[in-house]
């Protein structure tokens, strides 16, 4: 990706990112080994582009301690994060 060179292609940008926010509001999203670094950015993406989350994973601390740390960021309700630990194996 490259970087926008003049305002205009900033402000485009700016657009851009504005009209992909909510893209995926009243959609779920099943997130497993969302207690783990790459699934918890997965959850926050999703959480950020409007998406409930259903943090799956083996440990019910981990997922929780991901699901707080994430409502502080993204200050989202806790109605957008579904804790369901379990073992997929």
């Amino acid at each position: 990706m490259t970087t926008p060179d003049t305002s205009a292609e900033l402000a485009a940008s700016g657009e851009r990112r504005r009209a992909l926010r909510g893209r995926l509001a009243g959609k779920v999203a099943l997130i497993s080994g969302a207690g783990g670094n790459i699934g918890r950015t997965l959850c926050r993406r999703y959480v950020l582009e409007g998406a409930t989350v259903i943090m799956v994973g083996r440990s019910r601390e981990k997922l929780e301690a991901a699901r707080d740390e994430l409502r502080r960021e993204t200050r989202a309700t806790a109605s957008r994060f579904i804790v369901l630990p379990m073992d997929a194996s």
